[in-house]
């Protein structure tokens, strides 16, 4: 069954709001590499192996400098939303991955006009589109609904066993490595 777009909108608001991880960011390149490395970390305490962990990085990282170069016009003071949302086996067919939602309040653009620019015009840039849609499950634009914005919503599914949980980390500990977890 199709939703409509708003009931689809509504949908990807809700979702957002009820993400497990939740980042706010000005649209400073500077911010990209911190983005990358957090996203890498959950990654794989979600059970992505390390290529698939890189491909999630790779479409978040395109699509957040796409939103900071064409949405802000490289204005460092335009926010964006990040939100991040596990899910189990039983949420979705094709088994356990993660939702990943971009918003900002950057000029909307017509959803049309948001595509891959062709191949075979070789040439620097312009690829990060084919790049997100090649690399992730689900990758939807759409305007936000308050008329101020754009929001996109990436999915990816675990296609290999775990490599870690959630819970735990290899050595059996909660949490992440490396701080004081009082054992």
């Amino acid at each position: 069954m199709s939703q409509s777009p708003s009931t689809t909108s509504q949908a990807a608001t809700i979702a957002s709001r009820e993400a497990e991880i939740r980042m706010e960011l000005l649209s400073k390149p500077v911010y990209l590499c911190a983005v990358r490395d957090f996203l890498r970390q959950i990654c794989k305490r979600h059970g992505f192996n390390d290529d698939q962990g890189a491909q999630v990085v790779l479409a978040v990282d395109e699509a957040l400098a796409n939103v900071m170069k064409h949405g802000y016009d490289g204005k460092h003071d335009g926010h964006i939303w990040l939100s991040i949302t596990p899910f189990t086996d039983g949420a979705h067919e094709r088994g356990a991955g993660l939702r990943i939602v971009i918003e900002d309040r950057a000029k909307q653009v017509d959803i049309e006009s948001i595509k891959s620019r062709d191949l075979a015009d070789v040439r620097p840039g312009g690829l990060g589109v084919h790049i997100i849609k090649q690399v992730m499950d689900v990758a939807t634009y759409e305007k936000r609904d308050d008329g101020a914005g754009m929001r996109l919503t990436l999915v990816k599914h675990v296609s290999s066993p775990a490599v870690h949980t959630a819970e735990t980390d290899d050595a059996g500990r909660s949490g992440c490595r490396g701080g004081s977890h009082g054992s």
